[in-house]
């Protein structure tokens, strides 16, 4: 697999209303780190646990571009669910065909707002 199709499978299996927790947990590190603003992991256990907790239903995201060189990568992405549309970055730190660290950028208020 190549990097791009690293980043690439992790982000489709990451896919919100249909994430593939078994995929997901396969490209991962087991020491990965995830920073997002809303959340944060430490091991790829907790982060897939959390990832199987998350709401299902009407969400997508499309994977506008993706960028990688030398261990590392960036992807933007667009995110989609009824009444709500975000775009985010993420950071992706990879060696030996699993991905260490994770880091997602968006402005986190429409989700807040979104929760009440």
């Amino acid at each position: 697999m190549t990097d791009e199709e690293l980043i690439t499978a992790y982000l489709t299996a990451t896919t919100p209303g249909d994430i593939d927790l078994g995929t997901t947990r396969s490209l991962l590190h087991d020491d990965v780190v995830v920073d997002d603003p809303l959340m944060s992991f430490e091991g790829a256990d907790a982060y897939v646990e959390a990832l199987g907790q998350t709401p299902r239903g009407e969400m997508s995201s499309t994977i506008e571009h993706v960028l990688t060189g030398d261990g590392v990568a960036a992807a933007k992405v667009s995110f989609e669910a009824p009444g709500l549309a975000v775009d985010f970055a993420q950071w992706l730190w990879f060696d030996d065909g699993r991905i260490r660290r994770i880091q997602v950028i968006y402005d986190p208020r429409p989700f807040l707002e979104a929760a009440g």
